[in-house]
């Protein structure tokens, strides 16, 4: 017998927390309010505010009368994807609900977190409006990431909020860039933690490479050679804080 809604819906909970635990990306996405969903499932409403600048101030007249526009613009989702499974009833409930709990999981953990993450990377890398290549490593790092650093100042974007994606080799050359000094932390098992969260206020998060490349070609499940897992090719680069 196939899963009912109510069993899906019992889960739904535990899956969402799942996924904003698992998934690296989860940090960009925008507060649920902000979202406004519509009769058609494939288009959603995102608020954008349109202010006009300063205006000469008359002393008959005082300030100049300015305009606010706030309008829900619509965007298109890019993507229509899923995997059905079936799993009995009767095997479900011997298992102590264990059966479709561990399967959806696993499914979230292995297949569909992963996808997203390197789907949401790919297209930032594709759409980026500054990005560089070069090789990095220990001694060059930093200065990568000053030169990113610069062109988000100049464009007068808000520091709040920015975030660097590293992949393991960037992460490693950050522990090891001499350009800096740093308070090594020794735990009370005499370990030593080495590693950057944070970098100029900004969370540094790594990434797996393979979630962390500028083009994905996502495989439709069902055509031979195409029911596996999601292609990548071709490492990243892009100055909007990901390294």
């Amino acid at each position: 017998m196939a899963n009912n809604i109510q069993l899906a819906q019992r889960f739904a909970p535990f899956l969402d927390e799942l996924y904003q635990r698992e998934a690296l990306t989860s940090i960009l996405e925008v507060a649920g309010d902000m979202v406004q969903y519509t009769q058609n499932a494939k288009t959603v409403l995102l608020p954008e505010m349109t202010l006009q600048g300063l205006g000469d101030y008359d002393r008959n007249n005082g300030f100049t009368r300015g305009d606010v526009v706030l309008q829900w613009t619509p965007y298109t989702l890019t993507q229509d994807r899923g995997r059905s499974f079936q799993v009995d009833r009767m095997d479900n409930e011997e298992t102590v609900e264990i059966a479709f709990g561990r399967l959806a999981g696993e499914f979230m953990r292995v297949h569909v977190i992963p996808e997203i993450d390197a789907y949401r990377f790919a297209t930032m890398a594709a759409r980026a409006a500054n990005s560089a290549s070069g090789a990095l490593d220990e001694s060059t790092t930093l200065e990568a990431i000053d030169d990113a650093i610069e062109i988000l100042d100049d464009a007068e974007v808000p520091q709040e909020g920015r975030v660097l994606f590293v992949s393991s080799a960037v992460a490693k050359y950050l522990k090891q860039a001499p350009n800096y000094e740093r308070n090594k932390e020794i735990t009370t098992r005499a370990g030593i933690d080495r590693r950057v969260d944070m970098l100029d206020g900004m969370p540094v998060i790594q990434v797996p490479r393979p979630r962390f490349y500028d083009a994905i070609d996502l495989l439709d499940g069902s055509t031979a050679g195409q029911e596996a897992v999601p292609e990548s090719t071709a490492v990243w680069i892009c100055s909007m804080g990901c390294l």
